[in-house]
């Protein structure tokens, strides 16, 4: 006699497998035997994202399809072959037991769900607000689907390549970052690089009611800025000369007015003075930020090329102080600084290719290793009043 766990009792007092159960219509609910049969639910209208593997009703033992529900994007993802068959959008979706059901133009499709059912209806209920949120814990349910492992072009472009990832994921602990991780979140985010940082700078200064005394090294939105830096070409450039030079005041300011910067590096540092600008207007605080993360840098660098003292004097122009400037480089100075009020011309944003998804991968993988810092960031325990 078969499991009764796992099976039904027909009208005949018969045993059948639980797969080979016809599916009785809703609207048969209020039939005499209806009691033997599971409760039909039509998936929340306010759902935006679930994901399962799900074995279609007939189909051989061991075959899993990926369930993709993403509205508009519907789909049913074969992984193995690598074939996607898209749902139309007439089709209704309902949970019963265990099972999906698929019904288009009166026609159904029996699937039934290879996870945790209960907890996979609970989430779809619940989940009407955060699609990244959403994502990691569909992925903790279905145990195969870990990031970046399962990672199909519509939940890439919709749900996590966005800029609300990055800016989440630039709040993990300052000990998770490294060089490494750091450079591989600078490409992988350059496309959404405008929109990304002005929201990252806004970010920063927002909770500042006075200006802030320094721009600091450990702030995550200095360490990814100085990461543009380290890869821009004209700027490194710009270093090794300055490195050579006897009159290190000097030498930086007629550097620093043939704008040593590529065009991307020259948004960012645009992006940071009109943030700082739109937080602390009529100051001269925008200034003094662009200039302390720039000076910082070349500091650092610096060292380790010179051991003179003359070090000190580049970092009297950190504060827009005039240190040892003739008057009218310092004059020059000033201006140059005021120069990144103006967008650059020729910025365009980058496009998404293998360069940024290689690196995207990268990132999430990191997310996936620090799983409850993440769910930390975007669920915040409450604070204790």
């Amino acid at each position: 006699m078969p499991d009764k766990t796992q099976s039904f009792i027909t009208q005949e007092n018969k045993y059948i497998d639980e797969e080979d159960v016809a599916f009785v219509p809703h609207q048969y609910k209020d039939s005499k035997s209806s009691k033997f049969w599971r409760l039909r639910h039509q998936v929340d209208e306010n759902c935006r994202v679930f994901f399962s593997f799900v074995k279609p009703r007939g189909s051989p033992d061991g075959t899993r399809l990926v369930f993709i529900y993403s509205p508009p994007f519907i789909a049913l993802f074969d992984h193995i072959h690598e074939e996607l068959e898209i749902i139309p959008s007439s089709t209704e979706f309902y949970f019963e037991g265990r099972f999906l059901i698929l019904v288009n133009n009166g026609e159904e499709r029996v699937f039934s769900i290879k996870c945790e059912e209960k907890r996979l209806i609970e989430l779809t209920k619940k989940n009407s607000s955060d699609e990244i949120l959403q994502y990691f814990k569909m992925c903790q349910l279905n145990k195969y689907l870990i990031p970046p492992i399962f990672l199909t072009y519509p939940l890439y472009n919709k749900i996590l390549f966005n800029v609300r990832f990055f800016e989440l994921v630039s709040k993990f602990p300052k000990n998770i970052w490294n060089q490494d991780l750091l450079e591989n979140y600078v490409r992988a985010a350059d496309p959404l690089l405008d929109k990304l940082f002005d929201k990252l700078f806004d970010n920063y200064f927002a909770p500042f009611d006075v200006e802030p005394q320094e721009f600091e090294e450990n702030e995550f939105c200095f360490m990814i800025t100085r990461q543009f830096l380290l890869v821009d070409e004209v700027y490194n450039a710009f270093k090794v000369s300055l490195a050579k030079a006897e009159k290190i005041q000097d030498q930086f300011v007629l550097g620093y007015e043939t704008n040593p910067f590529t065009e991307r590096s020259a948004m960012i540092l645009h992006l940071l003075y009109m943030s700082a600008t739109k937080h602390f207007p009529n100051s001269q605080y925008p200034s003094k930020v662009v200039n302390s993360l720039i000076i910082s840098d070349l500091c650092s660098y610096l060292f380790e090329k010179r051991e003179d003292t003359k070090l000190k004097q580049l970092k009297e122009l950190m504060n827009s102080k005039q240190g040892n400037l003739q008057p009218q480089l310092y004059k020059r100075y000033l201006q140059v600084s005021e120069s990144f009020k103006k967008q650059p011309p020729e910025f365009i944003p980058s496009k998404k290719g293998t360069y940024t998804y290689d690196s995207f991968i990268i990132i999430l993988g990191v997310v996936w290793s620090h799983l409850n810092d993440f769910f930390q960031i975007l669920e915040p325990p409450p604070a204790n009043n």
